[in-house]
């Protein structure tokens, strides 16, 4: 009963700084689009766009009004940092297309390899530990917690042969591919959050009771 109050505390605590986060990035869009005369009808957070810029982010849909009752459509990403807003133009596509040669050969590399691991880990029950993150005695990650982190890699796999694909796909699939891409990724931050929190249960269940 310990454990499972421990990890819900901390499930609480990190969902309510995201969701306060959020919340300031939110009313700061509000505050641009009344700095540019607009008046916000509604700004919408999208976890999972493939337009914001990364984990330190957040990607909003907004529809506002002008002074002459005209509705104004828009996205745009927050950098949590510094509550940088970057407006996203309409016709910018999921991925910059065509995406370079050599790094295409990357991303198809990268998904190989993270399948490979991935499946490693799921077959194994467990995932070797990057030496710079080794403490001593261990060596290896086990049970549920490389499960969930050979999850994550294998939807980031999936990520990464989208993004090569959507290279090669007629014009118009632009929905398909970011929808895949969207799925990817939320996919895979669900299991990095699992492993996370099952490390973190875990470790603290190895701490000695007095």
């Amino acid at each position: 009963m310990l454990l499972l109050r421990s990890a819900c505390f901390i499930a609480t605590v990190v969902f309510a700084f995201v969701g306060l986060s959020v919340l300031f990035m939110r009313e700061k869009v509000k505050q641009e689009l009344r700095a540019q005369g607009l008046r916000p009808v509604r700004v919408r957070w999208v976890p999972c766009a493939w337009w914001k810029w990364g984990p330190r982010s957040a990607a909003f849909r907004v529809v506002a009004t002008d002074a002459n009752g005209n509705a104004v459509q828009g996205r745009c990403s927050v950098y949590s940092l510094n509550r940088r807003i970057t407006w996203i133009p309409e016709n910018q596509p999921y991925l910059p297309r065509p995406m370079p040669f050599p790094l295409q050969v990357l991303f198809a590399v990268a998904g190989v390899l993270l399948v490979g691991w991935g499946m490693r880990g799921l077959f194994t029950q467990s995932l070797p530990v990057p030496r710079a993150a080794r403490h001593s005695g261990g060596e290896t990650v086990r049970g549920w917690t490389a499960a969930y982190a050979s999850l994550a890699m294998i939807c980031t796999a999936g990520w990464c042969w989208t993004a090569v694909a959507w290279q090669y796909a007629r014009v118009g699939r632009e929905k398909l591919f970011a929808f895949a891409a969207r799925r990817f990724s939320l996919a895979a931050w669900l299991f990095v959050w699992l492993a996370v929190l099952t490390a973190a249960v875990l470790a603290f269940q190895a701490v000695p009771q007095s």
